[in-house]
């Protein structure tokens, strides 16, 4: 067959459901990888995303971009979460917006007292 006997493909238009409007969320690792993907999936769901990367500033800007661009709030912030100093840094920048109800570590190794704050 050739292509010609094709319709042109039409890809449906599905909207995001809002169902984390106004939860914060801070990724790890927000800037490759599942740390990614979860960063834009979360604002594409309404929430506002702090987007922590240890390397790939350009790359991180991106997915901030990206979640911008659907709608959604969000901020990139650098800090290596295995080193307990800048944890507290990451943890006070995510505070910026104010009430952090999601951690999600992208891959990383967070710091041991990182979600409990010990």
């Amino acid at each position: 067959m050739s292509e010609e006997q094709f319709p042109e493909v039409v890809m449906p238009q599905c909207p995001a459901e809002k169902l984390l409007q106004g939860q914060k969320a801070l990724v790890t690792g927000g800037s490759s990888g599942i740390g990614k993907a979860v960063a834009i999936a979360l604002g594409n769901a309404g929430a506002d995303v702090v987007v922590n990367y240890s390397h790939g500033e350009d790359i991180a800007n991106e997915v901030v971009e990206e979640i911008r661009k659907a709608g959604g709030k969000a901020y990139v912030h650098q800090a290596d979460v295995s080193n307990e100093s800048q944890v507290w840094l990451a943890s006070d920048y995510a505070d910026y917006i104010t009430g952090v109800s999601l951690i999600v570590d992208g891959g990383m190794t967070l710091y041991p007292g990182f979600a409990t704050g010990g």
